[in-house]
């Protein structure tokens, strides 16, 4: 069969010269089985348009495009609308696609500014929320790793509203009409200060929390 979506992995390469392929199983899918990616296969991971082959037709007639005001996000923001409209995926073992690991973290961690996070927010939060509902996607595995996408980038706004001159009246605004729970519930949060600020989160205790990520900014940079 001719599937609508064929997805490889590449080949990671990191800056020791080292290298690692990951090994998922070569599988078929159709409707029934959707959400079955996300098990067997990580695809919350592996989001990025290479290694991946697509359909001009749907790209055309559902006129899918790049976001262009997203820095970070905007692949998975494409593939997962592509995704709403195919109806069956060929994960291949074969790849030929070198990914040079060592300049991610740059792309990663870097801070953009608030309206561009919440954007892109916004958009990987109704995308998500589209995905689900049309592949009717009900195991609690799979929801959860798809939560778990949606609390790395809640935890981008966070970080962009304290890197911003943003008014305290604004941030408290914009906390209290996030979708939070994605972050505190299923983001893992190994480091303990972060710990304590998602449980203030968690409470609703968005002065405490906004007083001392204030401090804590205020504190970071004139250290700097």
């Amino acid at each position: 069969n001719c599937a609508d979506l064929v997805v490889s992995y590449p080949i990671l390469v990191f800056s020791d010269k080292t290298s690692f392929a990951p090994q998922f199983p070569s599988r078929f899918y159709d409707e029934s089985s959707f959400q079955d990616i996300f098990i067997y296969n990580a695809l919350h991971e592996y989001t990025s348009p290479w290694a991946k082959l697509f359909k001009k037709e749907i790209i055309r007639n559902e006129q899918i495009r790049f976001c262009e005001d997203m820095f970070i996000g905007e692949d998975m923001v494409f593939l997962y609308t592509y995704m709403k409209y195919v109806k069956s995926i060929y994960v291949s073992t074969s790849t030929d696609y070198f990914y040079n690991f060592e300049s991610q973290s740059s792309l990663t961690k870097r801070v953009n500014t608030f309206s561009s996070e919440y954007s892109g927010y916004s958009k990987i939060l109704n995308t998500i929320e589209a995905l689900i509902d049309i592949w009717s996607i009900s195991n609690t595995c799979v929801l959860d790793k798809l939560r778990w996408l949606q609390g790395n980038y809640v935890r981008r706004v966070l970080n962009s509203m304290y890197h911003s001159d943003m008014s305290v009246s604004h941030r408290l605004e914009v906390l209290r009409a996030m979708d939070l729970e994605a972050y505190y519930n299923y983001l893992h949060i190994p480091a303990l200060k972060e710990k304590l600020l998602a449980y203030l989160l968690k409470y609703k205790l968005f002065i405490l929390y906004d007083i001392t990520r204030t401090i804590a900014s205020i504190i970071n940079r004139v250290s700097k």
